[in-house]
């Protein structure tokens, strides 16, 4: 998976930093809805996640649906979503 920019690396790390929280909250908080829900009119989604190259597709393969004003993770797998934090984290270590 290819995501961002290489000419813009600290673009790129603070989406996958992003994306990790999104999906660490899932984690530890067992799948609470509110966890589940990404508001794309947030100011900071759009800066960290539409601003970046594929950042809303990739949130997309990752299992995040379209919901009107919102992103929203339906059903998940708690072993997968671990297996998606972890590649989340050597993408992020790439850009350190």
């Amino acid at each position: 998976m290819k995501v961002g920019n290489h000419a813009y690396p600290d673009k790129a790390k603070t989406f996958f930093e992003t994306a990790q929280i999104y999906v660490n909250n899932i984690i530890k908080n067992n799948g609470e809805e509110k966890f589940r829900k990404i508001n794309k009119e947030n100011k900071a989604f759009q800066s960290r996640i539409v601003e970046t190259f594929a950042g809303v597709e990739t949130l997309q393969v990752i299992g995040y649906e379209e919901d009107g004003n919102f992103l929203v993770m339906r059903t998940y797998d708690l072993k997968e979503l671990q297996a998606i934090s972890n590649i989340i984290q050597r993408y992020i270590s790439y850009y350190n």
